[in-house]
Parts: structure tokens; sequence; C-alpha cells
């Protein structure tokens, strides 16, 4: 057989089977023609003519080689060709084994080891080494160790295994991706894909961690990297997620292309109501309609220095395992475009009554927070269900990372808290005794930034450096930028509001912790022990300061909260003047300590409010709780769940013993916890607030809480 055989049978020029063969080029002929080239290529075995190629390359080394040919296995698919992204690996790496002497005697795939014709074929004609194409599993692992010693990976995941690895590090890809939707403003991103030890759906994880977007497991499709995963993967997120997401980040192309054409169907436009962005850049990816845009991977070069390293390796060039990375490129087309809110409630300024956040009853809902804040709740305990609005789609407010001025005015700015709220006020069901709330957040106990001195930082978040020297240097700052800034924004909010939402009371609480930010949590520690009179002399200071403070941001909020008060983060209202109360560097000290150095702090608080609640924040807070409940004026006590610690039902008797001092109990719990709390606690002071995926879920939870409900009393 000689090259002007395979141009016959292929019905091509003897040029052009030699470009194909040599040539990395593959503008010059149709995919179809390639294709037909390689086939008969494959099926008569011709192989260039080695001898005066070596000639050619002044190489008259004698080879030792057994039968210069290899093999590939696809490791991810069933069949060779249900992967256009391995199959054109394959060809580049049987382009570049002929191209140096080799031949790819066959091809197939791990599904087939247990082919008893397979493997009789490998044992009568055994191949000099083999590619594979994926990652690969235990069973390939040893099929490989029994049947050759020459072989190199390749693949977007490094593997742990001792062998030749070429590589286009799918992380870095992924993130690649990821940092594009992100920057085009989509913060509603969906994964498509496998997510079990698979470094793109890792990438995905860690870039939504990155930009500061809330990670929504709801959002994340484990499903095969195939179109029928693709196309059923659509279907599985559409079903759980009643508003789509924004965009959609694909493990692959065949799963990107599969998933636009479901996405169609849906009645859903590319990328105008979603946009799409997937890894490999497949031929495909240029003719579907919207062009994908994707991540480019070097598919000929990855299957072209496979060929060499494996070559290289069977004739003795190197012995220790070889690594080599290849790189990828953003591949900009047309299935992409920029977040475009497409608001389908309807936002009117000013609307009053709350009605167009939900069409919530305010006036019933009002009546019924008063009734448990009196202990006097009938019918149901106070259920708040929140969920994502049916139809709603929101908007992408990214946070900023690097610049400090556009991280101060991202946290601070009122017109930009503002949009974001009421993008987030639009696209959320408030179900039961719910309503929209707005936080007028200048972070955690941010009265420390009101004093002489302090220094407080924006950036994941408001912090404060420990400034604080001597508890004598603490002095009212009327004029510091956090004080303005938190009367200013007060009253930026209420302008705003007019009856369209309620706003709530900044985290002005927290005598102690105000200490805590301005001293340092250790050094504060210390100070307990060896200066106490300064301690209470700065819990003093800082009362006084908390006292100014709180009664000008009432006088000015009441205004526009409906003559009450609200704490936002809590999603609580109360009649009259509502305050919070905290010590959580308390979870560091013992009870005895608790009597002698926030009981006070706590006491006095309480006592210039109409309304308080106790944030409880910690299960390490209990120990302190029989001095909690001698605190006349506190009216509830809220219980946090904390992360990764045992779930609010695991603390039954503790919230039964705040209860039987005629406290209420404010929490959040999961749809599954609501029956056992229900069952076991008092439901004429109990708050309950549930997040759930749906409309429909919410509405179910609200009608769980009325029929489940119980009253002790």
């Amino acid at each position: 057989m000689t090259l002007k055989d395979v141009a016959r049978l292929a019905n091509v020029s003897t040029s052009t089977v030699s470009r194909i063969i040599n040539s990395k080029d593959n503008s010059f002929a149709s995919e179809a023609v390639r294709n037909r080239v390689w086939e008969i290529i494959k099926s008569t075995g011709y192989v260039p003519n080695v001898t005066a190629r070596n000639l050619r390359l002044r190489d008259i080394t004698e080879h030792t080689r057994a039968s210069n040919s290899i093999a590939c296995i696809f490791a991810r698919v069933k069949k060779t060709i249900d992967n256009p992204f391995f199959t054109q690996i394959a060809r580049a790496v049987e382009q570049q084994a002929l191209a140096m002497g080799y031949v790819m005697t066959y091809s197939f795939t791990a599904f087939d080891i247990e082919n008893i014709a397979i493997l009789d074929k490998i044992m009568t004609g055994p191949v000099d080494g083999m590619v594979v194409l994926g990652r690969f599993d235990v069973a390939t692992t040893r099929f490989l160790k029994k049947y050759t010693n020459n072989f190199v990976y390749v693949g977007l995941n490094g593997i742990d295994f001792d062998c030749d690895q070429v590589l286009c590090d799918g992380y870095e890809a992924a993130l690649s991706a990821m940092d594009y939707l992100v920057n085009q403003g989509h913060k509603t991103i969906a994964y498509l894909g496998e997510t079990k030890h698979e470094v793109r759906y890792k990438a995905y994880i860690h870039a939504l961690e990155k930009a500061g977007i809330p990670i929504e497991s709801r959002l994340a499709i484990n499903c095969e990297s195939s179109s029928n995963g693709g196309y059923n993967g659509i279907q599985q997120l559409l079903d759980t997620n009643p508003t789509p997401p924004s965009a959609i980040f694909c493990i692959n192309d065949i799963t990107a292309i599969a998933a636009m054409k479901r996405l169609r169907e849906a009645g859903l436009k590319i990328p105008q109501d979603v946009s799409v962005i997937s890894i490999d850049d497949i031929e495909m990816a240029q003719y579907v309609a919207p062009m994908l845009t994707t991540v480019g991977i070097p598919k000929t070069e990855l299957g072209a220095m496979a060929a060499k390293i494996l070559i290289d390796r069977i004739e003795k060039g190197h012995k220790l395992p070889t690594k080599i990375h290849l790189p990828h490129k953003l591949v900009i087309r047309e299935s992409v475009t920029k977040y475009k809110p497409s608001l389908k409630v309807n936002i009117k300024k000013g609307e009053s009554n709350m009605s167009y956040f939900g069409n919530v009853n305010w006036e019933q809902i009002k009546a019924r927070h008063t009734a448990f804040w009196k202990g006097e709740l009938t019918e149901s305990c106070l259920i708040a269900a929140y969920a994502p609005r049916d139809g709603a789609i929101r908007g992408s407010f990214p946070r900023p990372t690097n610049n400090k001025q556009d991280c101060i005015k991202w946290w601070l700015d009122p017109e930009q808290v503002i949009a974001r709220f009421r993008d987030d006020a639009q696209a959320t069901y408030y179900g039961g005794d719910a309503f929209p709330l707005l936080n007028c957040n200048l972070g955690p106990v941010c009265h420390a930034g009101y004093f002489k001195g302090s220094q407080p930082q924006f950036e994941s978040s408001i912090w404060f450096d420990h400034t604080l020297e001597d508890y004598d240097d603490l002095e009212f700052d009327p004029h510091s930028f956090m004080y303005k800034t938190a009367i200013a924004n007060a009253k930026a909010f209420v302008e705003d509001a007019k009856g369209d939402y309620v706003i709530g009371m900044p985290d002005i609480s927290g005598a102690a912790d105000a200490l805590s930010h301005l001293r340092g949590a250790d050094k504060l520690l210390m100070d307990f022990m060896d200066q106490p009179d300064k301690v209470k002399q700065g819990i003093d200071k800082v009362l006084g300061v908390w006292e100014i403070a709180i009664n000008a941001m009432q006088d000015i909020l009441s205004k526009g909260n409906f003559g009450g008060g609200s704490i936002a983060w809590l999603h609580t209202w109360a009649p009259g003047f509502l305050g919070q109360l905290q010590c959580d560097c308390s979870v560091m000290l013992s009870p005895d300590m608790f009597e002698e150095f926030l009981l006070h702090e706590l006491m006095v608080q309480s006592s210039k409010l109409e309304q308080c609640l106790y944030h409880l924040d910690g299960e390490e807070q209990v120990r302190h709780l029989p001095y909690l409940l001698q605190v006349p004026n506190l009216h509830v006590i809220q219980w946090t769940n904390v992360i990764s610690r045992r779930p609010v039902t695991a603390f039954i008797p503790v919230l039964q013993q705040i209860q039987a001092a005629g406290k209420g109990i404010l929490t959040g719990c999961s749809p599954k916890e609501l029956p056992i709390l229900l069952e076991n606690l008092d439901a004429s002071n109990l708050y309950m607030r549930v997040w759930v995926r749906n409309q429909e879920e919410a509405d179910a939870v609200v009608k769980l809480a009325k029929h489940q409900s119980r009253f002790k009393k």
C-alpha cells in the first residue's frame, strides 16, 4: 500500500493525503475528507516509508521496537465516536505517530476491556504503547499494568498515577469561563456536568466564592458530560428552579450544545434570557446558533504531544514520568451577553402597603408581629417563609475585591444598597408573616466606629483595626465617618421606602463587643483579669454612645417603619422602640464573669427600650441563660443556628426553658425541622423563619404551621 493507493481509494490527490498525514493545519480539507482518509489508512494498514524518513532525518539508529504500533483508549466514553473532543485528540495522536513511523493499530474504550475479542486482538497483535484519553478507573489501571509498560495519559484533570501526562488544566480553563460570566454581570450561574473528583466543578465553586456570590446547591446539576446529560440536566435545572439562572457553565461543548437545545424548547432565548459557556471548542461549536462561547483546549497539540512523549518512552528516550501542561484560550462568540435584568415583576417606586412585593397584607402581618411580642399569637406561630419568586430574575451586583473606595461604596453608598435591595425584593416571595426588610447594614457592632481614632476596614466585610490602647481615650465622635454615614443612609432609606418596605436598625448592640472590636478580643480577655475596673468604665462609655446613636436612629427610622422598630437581619418588626442586645464575647467567659461584667450592660440597655431581644449566638452561651432570663424587659431570645454545629432541634429543652420563663423565641429552621419544633414548643410566642426552594413550598410551610402549631397555655 502506497500513498498513491490511499489517495486513489479516498478520491483525493496524493498531496492532500500527505498534508492530512503530516500537517497540523486542517483548513485545506473538510472534516468528511479527513475522516475518509484516516479510515482508509487504518483499514489498509498503510504506514509511511519509515526508512526514507529516517534517512531524511539522518536517523540511522537501529530500532528495536516490536511492532511500530500503538493503541488509543477512550476512558470516558462508551463509543470512540461519542465525543468529538477526544476523537480530535485521537486523530492528532494517529497523525503524529504516522509522521514518526508508527501506526495506531486500533482504538477502543474503557468499556470494551471486558470484551474477549478486544483482548484477543491485543494478545495476537501487541502494541508498543498506549495513549489513554480521559481519566481512567481501577479496571483500566489493572488493564494498563497487565498489557503495557508504556502509556501516556491525556486530559484536563491531573491524575495521581506514576505515568506520563499531557494536560490542559481544566481547573484554570473553568476559572476563565466563570470569570468571564462574572465580569459580564452574572451572579445566578448554574453548573452542568459531573461533580465528583472534577476540577471544573471545583473551579465553579471557587469562582463563586471569589466573587462573593452565594453557592446554591440547586444550581449545580450533577449529570453525565454528554449530549444526554446536557439535555436532561437542563430539564432537572428547570424543574428545581422556577426562575432560570442568568447563565450556565457547562463542563464541555457537547453538554452545552444539547443544553442549548433544551433551553430553546423551553422558550428561553440564548443569550437574551440565559447565557451559556463551556469548555473544549470542538468544531461544531462555531456552527450552532448562536455560536458557542467556550474555552478552547489545544486538542491537536495535546494529541501530537502525547504521541511524541509515548514514542520517546518506547524508544527509551526518558524513564522518569513526564508531565506537560498546554495553555487554554477563551473563545468569545455569541452565546454569552452582559447581564440585563428582566424584571417580570412590575416595580413602581412609592406604592403603598408594600403590595408590589408579594402582595403581602401588611396590616394583618403587623398585627401578628405585635401579638408575638405580647405572647398572644393565635391560629399559628409567627411563620415567615421565603422563596425565589416565580418568573422573577435577579440582577447582578458583584462585590468589588481590589479597589478600597469601590468596596466602601458597595457597602455604604445608599443608591447601591437600595438598588441591590429592590432587585432582591422583587425576586423574593414573602410567604406567611414575611415582608420586605432593608438591612441598614454598616457591619456588626458598627457603633465601634463612632469613637475617635477608630479605623473601620471595608473589604470582604466591615471590621475594625485594634486601635484602642487606653480606655481613657474612648470618646464619642459625632463627626466620625461611620456615624455620619449611618445617619445619612437612614434618611436616604426612609426617603426611598415610602411604604414599600421596612428599614432595619443598624447593628449597634453590644458594649463589650464594641470594645472587642476596638481593643482586640485577646487583649480584652486579658483586661477582664488585669484591669477589670477599666473594662467596666469602657463598657459604661460605650453604653452612653449607644444611647445617643440608637435614639437618633429611632427618630429617623420610625418615620419609615409605621411607628415601630425593626431588626432587618432577623426579619422582625415590633411596635414602639425595638433594640437588639448581644454579648458575643461571652462565649469566652464564665457565668461568674458574665454576671460581673455583662449583665449590667443588658440591664441598662433593656431599660431604655420598649421591646428588646437577645441575640444568643452559639450554644456556649447557654451557660449564661439563668442570668439572661433575669433581665426583666427582655421579651425574646433569638437562637442562632451555627454552621457545622448541632441543629436547633437538639436544643428543645433549652428552648422550652426559655418559654417557661415567659420569653419568646425567634429562630430559623429547615422545613424538616419545623414539625419537630412545633410539636414541642408553645406557638403563642414562637417565631419561625424558613427558606425554601419555590413559592409552592413556601405556601406549604405556612399551611403546615397553621395545622401543627400547639398552644400550651
